[in-house]
């Protein structure tokens, strides 16, 4: 009799089989691609539409020009109207001043400057003079010149002739007083009486004397023996005296000669010169700033305030200023001959004072640097916008590209995407903004962009689409009806940031994927949603 099976039993062996057959069914349907539906994807229809590549960088702000108002040491502020970071316009009055506390001040400019002219008139003058002198210093230069060549050949002759006589004359002697001792011997038996006697001789009579001191000389004479000496002690050197009387006639009005050349050169006269341009220009610089106080400064183009270091009812100082009253032109050639430097020597006496109002004029200047491949897109006169930091966007125009490069180095990941963008190094390039607002600051930089090149009605491709390897660029398309992708190689133009204009690979009206996903391959499904 057969045993029948429990129901509980049967339960999980019908619960087991449905599990077995589900998972047959799974993997069957795996290898057949049931369950295989692919990614998800966003994909779009390559389309033809105009793009605009834009060079894209930034610079350091600066101002165009500079108006540096400055006042004389010693006048009164009235009011000043502005402060540093206020917007000024062409004609606004920054200060006012009381002038009249000038007046002293312009006077010892004055003083100083007909002193300083004076100097170097005079010392043109002695130019003129030098130059005259000159000619006829040289006449009498040659004149001694030949005097003195006369005398040295008188001179030698006459101690020829004297180192003759004195050689003929002291041999004369020596035998005469060799003789006379010999006769004194005989007569007193005694050489040494005899000897006695002769210095006994001598030393009364002056002239025996030297004939003495002559004899001992010419007994130990040596071939060291200078003649000349014998000749001059004894002649006293007439022709001798005569001849440096003439050298040193001629020596003086060499000296004299070279006085005058360097004087006729004007070898000073820029000294002179840049003493008298100092002072004339303190003084007209004094004279315009009096006209231009009794209006106050008034801004010469719109601008903003950079600078401001006066204050109402404030007189100015000049520290370290030099008494104008004391200037000594002089004294300050004098202190140039010795290495000094003219202009700060000048400077000291006719000192405006550091105290004043800066204004930093418009245009603005934004300096960036430019690549060499970006030379061709980037000209003078080319529109640009400028971003501020209020969030606005201002217009600009390129003014200035250098004709030489500055060293530099650069790297621009979007020329490796077919792109423009910026430079660190290369050749500078300035954008001037005729309007900036307060979002554009001096000193910190500022975001530019320029359009450099337009294609009208070319094939783009969103820039999230475009994906690269080592070498190429590529894009996946879609087959709708297989639902596959296929990965081609495209090339790719122009970028203006969002599209890039496509050279070859795709057509228009074909469909690719927006945005692939690094694990994405050729030949894969995708599940795909149409975003155009």
């Amino acid at each position: 009799m057969e045993k029948k099976m429990s129901k509980k039993k049967i339960v999980l062996l019908s619960i087991l089989a449905a599990v077995i057959l589900a998972l047959l069914v799974v993997v069957i349907g795996y290898m057949r691609g049931w369950f295989n539906k692919g990614y998800d994807a966003d994909v779009v229809t390559v389309s033809k539409r105009n793009v605009t590549a834009t060079y894209e960088t930034s610079g350091a702000v600066s101002s165009s020009s500079e108006g540096k108002f400055t006042a004389p040491a010693g006048i009164k502020v009235q009011k000043v109207n502005v402060k540093v970071g206020q917007v000024v316009k062409k004609g606004d009055v920054l200060a006012t001043f009381d002038a009249s506390s000038l007046n002293e001040a312009l006077s010892e400019k004055q003083e100083a400057l007909n002193k300083a002219k004076k100097a170097y008139d005079d010392y043109k003058s002695g130019i003129t003079t030098a130059q005259g002198q000159l000619a006829e210093t040289e006449k009498k230069i040659a004149e001694a010149e030949s005097k003195v060549a006369k005398l040295e050949k008188e001179a030698e002759k006459a101690q020829k002739e004297a180192e003759k006589t004195a050689a003929e004359n002291a041999q004369k002697a020596k035998e005469q007083a060799e003789a006379a001792k010999e006769n004194l011997e005989k007569i007193t038996e005694d050489k040494s009486l005899s000897g006695k006697i002769i210095d006994s001789i001598m030393k009364n009579n002056p002239d025996l004397q030297k004939m003495k001191e002559m004899l001992n000389s010419v007994s130990s004479m040596s071939s060291g023996y200078d003649l000349s000496q014998l000749m001059g002690s004894m002649s006293g050197g007439t022709s001798q005296y005569e001849l440096m009387q003439a050298q040193l006639e001629l020596a003086t009005l060499k000296a004299g000669k070279a006085m005058s050349q360097a004087q006729s050169n004007g070898n000073l006269e820029s000294v002179y010169k840049s003493v008298y341009d100092a002072a004339l220009k303190a003084y007209n610089e004094t004279q315009e700033k009096i006209d231009t106080l009794n209006g106050g400064w008034v801004a010469k183009h719109d601008g903003v305030v950079s600078d401001v270091n006066i204050k109402s009812g404030k007189i100015i100082s000049a520290d370290g200023a030099k008494d104008a009253s004391t200037f000594d032109a002089a004294s300050i050639v004098s202190a140039a001959m010795s290495g000094g430097d003219v202009s700060s020597l000048v400077s000291g006496f006719f000192s405006q004072g550091g105290e004043g109002i800066t204004v930093q004029y418009y245009p603005l200047e934004i300096k960036f640097m430019l690549n060499k491949g970006d030379l061709g897109n980037v000209h003078v006169g080319q529109a640009v916008d400028v971003m501020s930091e209020t969030g606005e966007t201002l217009r600009g125009e390129v003014t200035f590209i250098a004709a030489v490069a500055t060293s530099g180095s650069s790297f621009d990941i979007s020329s490796l995407m077919g792109g423009t963008g910026g430079a660190s190094g290369g050749i500078e390039a300035i954008v001037s903004v005729d309007k900036p607002d307060s979002g554009i600051i001096i000193g910190m930089d500022a975001d530019i962009s320029i359009d450099v090149e337009e294609k009208k009605g070319c094939i783009t491709v969103p820039v999230e689409s475009i994906q690269y390897d080592d070498s190429h660029a590529y894009v996946y398309t879609y087959n709708a009806q297989e639902g596959t992708i296929s990965r081609k190689t495209v090339e790719t133009g122009i970028f203006d940031g969002t599209y890039y204009e496509i050279v070859s690979g795709v057509k228009a009206g074909e469909i690719i994927v927006r945005t692939p996903v690094a694990t994405m391959a050729d030949g894969d499904k995708v599940i795909a949603h149409n975003v155009d």
